[in-house]
């Protein structure tokens, strides 16, 4: 007996295949499951307009997927995971995350079902994530998976380089007001040292003077003398 499937029979065919079956498999066990109905002409007429819709859908459903794909071929996005010992991770990046990823960071909403990972991502690195949009269209997304907190550390490291640049550029002013009091001191040892150069020259001449007085003192006193 032919008769067209509904949905998918393993062993049988995909929805809308056309198969001959047993009668008694077909009247026992599909028909009454609704996975298929008999082949006649009315059955296979509409089988027909199915086919004919579906594949202007699909049509569509492709030019769409294209598009997509472009709009996937240069994207990158970014996951954390919780680190164990070395390169391993807590737990696994999933397809659900991956699509979660793809819609915050490229706004861009894709069916976590689409994404075909082999298995889950267990390890820190960077992975090439097939994305099949249609049967015909596939897009790659390059993904990398990092450390918990490595971003923040991204960001923060051109601060503390900025904030250490500026310490460098701080840092001379103590040794210019060092260097300015130093040469303060140095103008001041000078004025002492004229100072105390005037005050010798000018003891010498006092003590000068006063031997001059003590040597012309004894010559008056001789004068006197002389004198009636």
């Amino acid at each position: 007996m032919r008769v067209i499937l509904m949905r998918e029979v393993k062993s049988l065919g995909r929805q809308d295949d056309v198969v001959n079956v047993a009668e008694g498999y077909a009247r026992n066990y599909l028909f009454p499951r609704k996975l298929a109905v008999l082949a006649n002409q009315a059955n296979l007429a509409e089988l027909g307009k199915r086919q004919k819709a579906e594949e202007a859908r699909g049509e569509k459903t492709f030019e769409a997927a294209k598009d997509v794909v472009q709009q996937l071929s240069d994207t990158q996005i970014t996951i954390e995971g919780k680190v164990g010992a070395g390169t391993k991770l807590y737990g696994s990046i999933t397809p659900a995350d991956i699509a979660e990823a793809l819609e915050k960071q490229a706004q861009i909403a894709i069916d976590k079902r689409k994404i075909e990972l082999e298995e889950p991502i267990k390890s820190l690195g960077t992975y090439d994530v097939p994305i099949r949009l249609h049967r015909d269209a596939v897009a790659h997304v390059k993904l990398e998976v990092i450390g918990e907190g490595s971003k923040e550390a991204e960001a923060q490291a051109p601060a503390k380089t900025e904030e250490a640049a500026e310490a460098q550029v701080v840092a001379p002013a103590p040794e210019a007001a060092e260097t300015q009091e130093a040469a303060e001191a140095e103008e001041v040892a000078e004025v002492q040292e004229v100072a105390e150069v005037e005050a010798a020259v000018e003891a010498q001449e006092v003590a000068e003077a006063q031997e001059v007085g003590e040597v012309v003192e004894p010559s008056e006193a001789s004068e006197a003398e002389e004198t009636p």
